[in-house]
């Protein structure tokens, strides 16, 4: 033990041939009280000193005979004072341990602590006292502070009046500092201390002290400074920047020491050797004992088990799981965790942000298709999702959206006239029927079209009414109570547009046998008719009637009576034949006639035959003599024209009384009276009633004529070309009557001759000279050569007109001779035919050899107007049918 006096203090000086090393990694010091003395008022303490060095650094061993400084200080000075050198040799020197399986050491690194072990007694009094060991040097490599190789350290211990008083314990650290910290890896190392008496410890990282260097000697720069020669304070080491005392290893986080516990936290992220400060302070009451600094040499090295950084990719709105920690944000995060060898690791996990995808996809379908979206089969119009993962492995939004459109169906009426043909999406139709076409509406899907097509005629049609009938008609609800010539545009029941003409004949009596003069008092006037003379009540503007005398004919044979008329008036009286045959009759009927002579551009129409009749029961002459008479029961009524018969009725039942009779004659074309026509009307009583009368007599009065007037030309005849030519294309149309040419041009493929004479007989052609040698090529050589040489017959009729290219009824050589000097321009024209013919609807069914179809179309009289006369284009020497039409009888 050495004992520290104020009287006597004994020097042991020992000789060290020191050798210069870069060794020291480390070192600290502690106390234990051994006693304390109230008498001599000291405490005697056992000072336990541990050094840690580098085995391998190539420096020197454990100093032998070490001497250790012991310093005093007034309570509040700075000034330091040198007591004795305690000199102490090395012990209990062993290798530390590093049985750490997740640290490979590297083969430079080796650490061996040893102990310097002594007692030293400390008056009590006011002073401070401090024990300290310098020695230079430290190792080479170290990284944070500057020129480590020839930089020194000091261990030292302060010790106050407080603990000497009060035989005080130190503080001991409870584990040995790690050699080896482990990059990249969270420190939790307790660095905290035991007490044995339950003082309070504070702990701090402080600077390092230097001491010595590389100078040989024994002042303060040489390799063992001599105690009594250096004292402290001593010089703190200089770090390099950014490194300080207080973060003297950097880190992310920073490495740092809980002032309170001790604990060392953080996490190391640079490779190296660091030398590190550590004080602490221990207090009693508020009052501070002792202050001791350890200095140690940290080595940051990469370590088994450790994990780098690892980069993940975090998709949006999503998270991610990694080792049961759930992370939802990008960013940089580590994970503290146990290899499968139990190994400390520590993953740096950098999460990187990636986008989801999204797609869109619009489709749509017709109904009742369905589409397939993965795994559902859709049918109704919507909106639908799909999250898949895309190739980052984020969300992939397939977004579909469905519009399912439905099939429509459109019902569509047309009316079809005159031939002609309904094109509808590339389809043709002719005939009146109920057609269906699958169709695409403007929405893809199909589209049902009902076609309800109906043929028919657009006529021009007369009719006639009398006012002599009624006073007024209703015609398709219009009233019509005057005379004269009305049009009505109609539509027919087929839907094709006619035009009605109404004729309302006025009811005008041009002339009348009233019979007022009948004289017959004696058998001699009996056979006398002069006073029977017509009476014209009215003259026309057309024209003029002459009629005749009314009498029996035989006048001078067949006698008459008179009696009394009708209304109390005059009237004729005749004989009737017994016989109910009327060619049988021996009694003459009652004859007159009239002769027309209508002005120029005009007819006479005669409308009505009136007049009234009797079979009167008994006879009453106006002779005065009267009986009972054996009447006629029937009547006949001949009218002839121009000495032919064109009307006959006979059995006309007649009438005990007055009997009007009326013959309407105006719808008969008969009855339209041109110039110099005459007429010639019979009435003939007969087929008496059989009674025992030896008379038979039959009355007739007031006979009537009634007459208007038609212009001459009022019939129409029309038609169209049956063909798929340009409607430019111009075709001549002729209207023969007699030597007498009309012609006109085609307008749209339609012609139309307004005014016709219904009495008159008409021919009506066409033809066209344009182009002769449109759409003829040698093509059509080829297929004529064919037909003639029975290689390739004709299979459509239209072929042998247009081959016939000199109308000769036959198909021969002379015609391909033509044919080529038409091609080639040596002929301007066909010399024996035209560019086109025309061939007449009707005459293609009258016959089946095409040969001998007639070019003409015959018109016979009459007044229906002919709107049909329709004709088949041919083009000459177009065989292969680049310009004809397909044409059937169906049609």
């Amino acid at each position: 033990m050495t004992r520290l006096t104020p009287i006597l203090i004994t020097l042991f000086c020992f000789i060290v041939t020191p050798v210069f090393t870069r060794h020291i990694v480390g070192g600290d010091i502690k106390y234990t009280c051994v006693s304390s003395n109230s008498d001599q008022q000291t405490t005697t303490f056992a000072v336990s000193f541990t050094m840690y060095r580098d085995v391998l650094g190539g420096g020197a061993n454990y100093d032998l005979n070490a001497q250790f400084g012991i310093y005093r200080k007034s309570p509040g000075g700075s000034d330091w004072t040198f007591v004795q050198a305690v000199v102490a040799n090395p012990t209990n020197i062993a290798n530390i341990p590093l049985n750490d399986p997740c640290v490979t050491v590297p083969p430079n690194i080796r650490t061996e602590r040893g102990s310097y072990n002594f007692n030293v007694t400390l008056p009590w009094g006011e002073n401070i006292y401090q024990i300290a060991y310098q020695r230079c040097c430290r190792n080479n490599t170290i990284n944070n502070i500057f020129n480590p190789g020839t930089t020194g350290a000091v261990f030292s211990v302060e010790i106050t009046q407080e603990a000497i008083r009060n035989c005080n314990n130190s503080p001991v650290f409870k584990k040995l500092p790690p050699i080896i910290l482990c990059n990249n890896r969270p420190i939790m190392f307790d660095h905290g201390t035991t007490d044995m008496e339950g003082d309070s410890v504070v702990y701090e990282f402080c600077n390092p002290l230097s001491s010595g260097g590389n100078m040989p000697g024994d002042d303060c720069f040489s390799i063992v400074p001599a105690p009594f020669k250096c004292l402290p304070p001593y010089p703190e080491v200089s770090f390099v920047p950014p490194y300080t005392s207080f973060e003297p290893m950097g880190g992310n986080p920073i490495v740092n020491i809980n002032a309170s516990t001790g604990m060392i936290t953080g996490t190391p992220n640079v490779q190296g050797q660091y030398v590190v400060g550590i004080c602490i302070r221990e207090y009693r009451n508020g009052k501070l004992l002792t202050s001791t600094r350890r200095d140690f040499q940290f080595n940051v090295l990469n370590c088994n088990g450790i994990t780098f950084d690892q980069n993940y990719l975090l998709c949006e709105n999503d998270s991610l799981r990694i080792n049961e920690v759930t992370y939802t944000q990008p960013g940089t995060y580590t994970q503290n965790f146990i290899t499968e060898s139990g190994c400390d690791s520590v993953v740096v996990i950098k999460i990187n942000p990636l986008k989801n995808s999204e797609s869109l996809i619009t489709k749509t379908i017709c109904f009742p298709e369905n589409y397939t979206f993965f795994e559902m089969i859709l049918t109704q119009s919507g909106t639908y999702t799909k999250i898949l993962e895309n190739s980052a492995g984020c969300d992939s939004t397939v977004i579909l959206k469905l519009l399912v459109n439905q099939p429509t169906e459109n019902t569509l009426h047309y009316s079809l006239c005159d031939g002609e043909i309904l094109e509808i999406n590339g389809e043709s139709f002719s005939q009146s029927g109920v057609y269906s076409q699958k169709l695409v509406n403007s929405n893809g899907c199909d589209s049902i079209l009902t076609l309800i097509i109906r043929t028919g005629t657009s006529l021009t049609s007369r009719q006639y009414y009398s006012l002599c009938n009624a006073g007024s008609f209703e015609v398709n609800n219009v009233v019509y109570n005057s005379p004269g010539v009305f049009v009505q545009n109609l539509n027919s029941q087929s839907g094709c547009d006619s035009t009605l003409i109404v004729n309302i004949l006025p009811c005008q009596q041009h002339i009348i046998y009233d019979f007022q003069l009948c004289d017959a008092k004696t058998p001699q006037q009996g056979m006398n008719y002069e006073e029977f003379v017509p009476r014209y009540l009215s003259s026309l503007s057309c024209g003029t009637i002459s009629a005749s005398n009314i009498e029996r004919e035989q006048p001078q044979e067949n006698k008459h009576s008179c009696t009394l008329g009708h209304e109390s008036s005059l009237s004729m009286c005749v004989s009737v034949s017994n016989t109910c045959i009327p060619e049988e009759a021996t009694q003459k009927p009652v004859v007159f006639g009239f002769r027309a002579s209508p002005v120029s551009g005009s007819y006479i129409k005669w409308n009505h035959l009136v007049f009234h009749h009797n079979a009167p029961l008994n006879y009453n002459w106006i002779n005065g003599a009267t009986g009972p008479n054996n009447y006629p029961t029937k009547i006949r009524i001949r009218i002839y024209k121009n000495d032919a018969l064109v009307f006959a009725q006979q059995d006309i039942p007649t009438n005990n009384t007055w009997k009007k009779e009326k013959l309407d004659l105006y719808e008969n074309p008969d009855y339209v009276l041109q110039e110099g026509d005459s007429v010639r009307v019979e009435l003939l009583p007969y087929c008496t009633v059989g009674n025992t009368s030896t008379v038979s007599v039959w009355d007739v009065d007031n006979l009537s004529l009634f007459f208007s007037c038609e212009e001459k030309e009022n019939r129409i005849i029309g038609g169209k070309l049956l063909s798929n030519v340009d409607s430019d294309e111009l075709f001549t149309i002729k209207r023969y009557q007699g030597n007498k040419v009309l012609k006109l041009e085609t307008t749209d493929n339609f012609f139309l001759f307004p005014k016709n004479d219904p009495l008159k007989n008409y021919i009506i052609t066409g033809l066209s000279h344009q182009e002769p040698s449109k759409e003829v090529s040698t093509f059509d050589l080829v297929l004529i050569q064919k037909h003639i040489l029975g290689i390739e017959t004709f299979s459509n009729p239209f072929q042998f007109i247009a081959a016939d290219v000199n109308r000769d009824g036959k198909i021969n050589s002379a015609d391909l001779v033509i044919m080529r000097k038409v091609i080639l321009g040596v002929y301007e024209n066909f010399p024996d035919n035209t560019s086109w013919r025309l061939i007449p609807r009707t005459s293609v069914f009258e016959t089946q050899h095409p040969l001998k179809w007639s070019d003409e179309m015959l018109i016979l009289p009459g007044y229906e107007n002919l709107q049909e006369i329709d004709f088949i284009p041919i083009k000459t020497g177009d065989v292969s049918g680049a310009l004809n039409i397909e044409f059937s009888k169906s049609e």
